[in-house]
């Protein structure tokens, strides 16, 4: 617990890589992700609230777009599993 501690209040080891790089690639896409869904909605969907049917088709459209990217991207799980006899 307190070399944890310790890690926090030891500025230096923030510029270290403890994880694989892949993780940090995640991490970043994930904040660039909701950066940008914040700022859409501020800049873009606020003020087409005043227009209930562009404001639909939006809504609609969008939701098309993630029901289309969940089915593209579910695929089923093969597992290979390899006995040694």
């Amino acid at each position: 617990m307190l070399i944890m501690l310790r890690k926090i209040f030891y500025p230096p080891a923030y510029f270290s890589l403890g994880m694989r790089e892949n993780t940090y690639l995640v991490a970043l896409v994930l904040l660039a992700a909701v950066v940008s869904a914040e700022f859409i909605d501020r800049r873009i969907y606020q003020p087409l609230k005043k227009i209930p049917s562009l404001c639909l088709i939006l809504e609609t459209g969008s939701l098309t777009v993630v029901t289309v990217l969940v089915f593209v991207f579910l695929r089923p799980i093969t597992q290979f599993i390899y006995f040694q006899f």
